[in-house]
């Protein structure tokens, strides 16, 4: 998305003042992640299937479970356990478990202050099991996020870097947007960006929407393919699953 459907995004959301305000959320079905935490001592689980498709093969996760704790106003405690399965032309279809996430998020600005934005780091491991590792070993993400609501409208913001073990690390950016004219749904746009060493940057143009069930039930739904990156073969990424939140 460029800077000119930003400012835009942002002079529609100075119009709609009747509009309810936007809470400022990344994360599934996203790539790009935001600031926000759960409310101390609530979950937040994500049961959700991924789909990620190119020429000659494709790869799914399902499920993926998602477990998020709310451990203070402003840390998240975060454990991901996915069932990977791949299916390529060549080699028929292949299923183990995927790479297991966890991390803490910490809030360390808040915009509910005097501050004009949230921001937060939110450092995470992430764990090859041996038959799905293919030589990369253990990885560290090193991300810092930042979201500012704007009336209907809210904007997040991530950047990192994953050092791997056992192969080359790479950069990351994102910038999402999300608008929340109707009580119950929000529409959502991303462009998300990745760099491995010296090639080509593959960026993922993305949208979805998050739609309230309940007072504790969210769908969630994304879809995306890449864009300007560099005559990388063309892939195709999903994302459909219920966010489950509230305390025990």
């Amino acid at each position: 998305m460029t800077m000119r459907c930003w400012i835009t995004a942002a002079v529609l959301a100075a119009l709609g003042g009747m509009a309810p305000a936007a809470r400022a959320q990344g994360g599934p079905p996203l790539l790009t992640d935001d600031p926000g935490t759960p409310e101390s001592g609530e979950w937040e689980i994500n049961v959700a299937a991924t789909a990620d498709a190119v020429p000659g093969g494709r790869s799914y996760e399902l499920p993926v479970l998602d477990l998020n704790y709310g451990a203070g106003g402003h840390v998240q405690l975060t454990l991901s356990l996915p069932l990977a399965v791949s299916h390529a032309s060549h080699a028929g279809r292949h299923g183990d478990l995927g790479e297991v996430e966890a991390g803490a998020k910490w809030r360390f600005v808040d915009q509910g202050g005097a501050w004009p934005a949230d921001v937060s780091m939110f450092p995470k491991v992430v764990f090859h099991p041996p038959v799905a590792g293919a030589g990369e070993g253990t990885e560290v993400i090193l991300p810092l996020e930042a979201a500012r609501a704007f009336g209907a409208f809210a904007v997040n913001v991530d950047a990192g870097r994953v050092v791997r073990r056992h192969a080359p690390g790479l950069w990351f950016y994102g910038a999402a947007l999300q608008y929340a004219r109707a009580e119950r749904m929000q529409w959502l746009a991303e462009l998300h960006a990745e760099r491995v060493a010296d090639e080509a940057t593959t960026r993922f143009l993305n949208a979805g929407f998050r739609r309230d069930l309940d007072a504790h039930r969210v769908l969630l739904f994304s879809l995306g393919h890449n864009v300007f990156s560099g005559g990388a073969p063309g892939e195709t990424i999903a994302y459909l699953g219920v966010q489950f939140h509230g305390k025990p």
